[in-house]
């Protein structure tokens, strides 16, 4: 392969991070990883980057992109990363913190992978449930998930915030063409208007699961929307977990 750059959405889980990879890739002088699903989550065990290219990369590209949202949760990732020559982009892109527990919570239920109702799936004790070893992550850590502040130090004290990128869901769904161009732009692409594309493993309405649950949800995970509202401001416009407590 020729010269290259290195760019991988990290996460987070039901947060448009598919849509958001496909958006990117679209771009002429962008190669994406393969399979993309199920994701490649190289980094969770290796940092052998000639390995990385041989096994995920089928074509030469400016920027070689992946998409594997277990990264987000698991740290060692970042640390193999660096080892990746010219070093590896961080992307993230993130929604509002109990919108999306309440995904993870629907999309693991439509999957047969869980079958505890809201008012009990939400709580710290059903979350250390155990899970099959087939799977790289819990399926039932809804709330740990959403805690971005803490999934988001170990990546923040290592890049900074200016070396990685920052999206929000709300924005990419609003806006996709207006926010792929300015992520083009922080990857030093030449500027492309992305093709029109549909959303992702979406589900086809929010689940309602009563006041008295999302009343827990915004009190857990306020203080989460708080946090990344320091470094990231829209979001006290664009999450209702914040927007409903002005």
């Amino acid at each position: 392969m020729g010269e290259h750059r290195h760019a991988v959405v990290i996460g987070g889980q039901r947060c448009g991070s598919t849509l958001l990879a496909r958006l990117l890739a679209d771009h002429p002088d962008v190669g994406l990883a393969q399979p993309e699903w199920p994701e490649p989550k190289f980094f969770l065990t290796s940092g052998n980057h000639d390995e990385y290219h041989r096994q995920h990369f089928h074509e030469d590209a400016y920027l070689l992109l992946e998409k594997s949202t277990t990264y987000l949760e698991r740290p060692d990732s970042e640390r193999r990363m660096r080892g990746i020559p010219g070093g590896v982009r961080p992307i993230v892109i993130l929604r509002d913190p109990v919108e999306r527990a309440i995904s993870n919570w629907q999309f693991s239920t439509e999957n047969g992978l869980e079958d505890l109702p809201a008012r009990i799936a939400f709580s710290e004790k059903s979350e250390m449930r155990q899970y099959p070893e087939t799977m790289s992550t819990s399926p039932f850590h809804y709330l740990r998930r959403s805690k971005y502040s803490t999934l988001l130090r170990p990546w923040i004290e290592s890049t900074g915030t200016d070396g990685m990128s920052i999206l929000l869901f709300e924005s990419l769904i609003a806006d996709p063409e207006n926010v792929v161009m300015g992520l083009q732009a922080e990857l030093r692409l030449d500027l492309h208007k992305p093709a029109s594309m549909d959303r992702v493993n979406a589900s086809e309405h929010m689940e309602d699961v009563g006041e008295d649950v999302m009343a827990h949800l915004r009190e857990t995970l306020r203080h989460e929307a708080e946090a990344i509202a320091r470094f990231v401001p829209e979001v006290e416009m664009l999450w209702p977990t914040l927007a409903e407590t002005r």
